[in-house]
């Protein structure tokens, strides 16, 4: 069951940073990107084919948005959108109508379209532990404006990662295989006392998973950074 929560969107966001790290290592695919903490903060992703999503929060509030370039709502332009256009409090409410769009949570949402670069197709309103979205979704939804990107960080995150009626678990998403998918798992745990570096062993794990790629080490250990791990490779 899709639960999403403001504790559980920034929990599944530093879990994603960590598998798209190391999906980097091995498929040299660009990594998303993390800034921030709990309090607050923002996640960015980017799937090299045209979508995109950026999840941000502060305090109670979150708020995800998706741009699908297939989608009918897309409004895509060449040369872009100002950033008064990205924040015009319409295209959110537009979205979700019935969302509780207090200023505070118009805000977060202004962060997360700036962040985004694009005029959102789908959405998710988030205060607390109750959430508004632009499209019925459950969890195996194959399209949903977009939103179906977002419906991971409305799962307990080992289901984000490995479930099997999830469409495109991250694990696929980010071809991963074992032991990968336990060692994002592993270092999301570990997270949760603080910054860590990798051990010794976790190291031999990641050199015998397969061939490294070494032009994009620079990009995983950075994206690894962002959420407080350190990775030496």
């Amino acid at each position: 069951m899709i639960a999403f929560s403001r504790s559980r969107l920034f929990d599944n966001a530093r879990l994603n940073q960590i598998a798209t790290g190391l999906s980097t290592l091995y498929w040299g695919c660009a990594p998303g990107a993390f800034e921030g903490d709990e309090r607050s903060g923002i996640h960015l992703y980017d799937n090299g084919q045209g979508d995109r999503y950026a999840l941000a929060w502060r305090g109670e509030d979150a708020v995800g948005l998706v741009f699908a370039h297939e989608s009918n709502r897309s409004r895509y332009r060449s040369e872009g959108f100002s950033e008064e256009e990205l924040c015009a409090e319409e295209i959110f409410t537009s979205l979700i109508d019935d969302a509780p769009w207090s200023a505070s949570l118009l805000d977060v949402a202004r962060d997360a379209s700036v962040a985004l670069q694009e005029i959102a197709t789908a959405a998710v309103a988030i205060v607390d532990r109750q959430s508004w979205m632009s499209d019925v979704v459950d969890v195996g939804t194959v399209w949903a404006n977009g939103l179906e990107m977002l419906v991971p960080f409305g799962l307990p995150g080992e289901h984000a990662l490995l479930g099997e009626r999830v469409f495109q678990p991250w694990s696929k998403r980010y071809s991963l295989d074992e032991p990968l998918p336990t060692l994002c798992l592993r270092w999301h745990e570990r997270l949760r006392a603080g910054p860590f570096a990798v051990l010794l062993d976790e190291r031999d794990i990641l050199l015998a998973s397969g061939t490294i790629e070494r032009d994009a080490v620079p990009y995983a250990v950075a994206a690894l950074a962002e959420v407080g791990i350190t990775l030496d490779v």
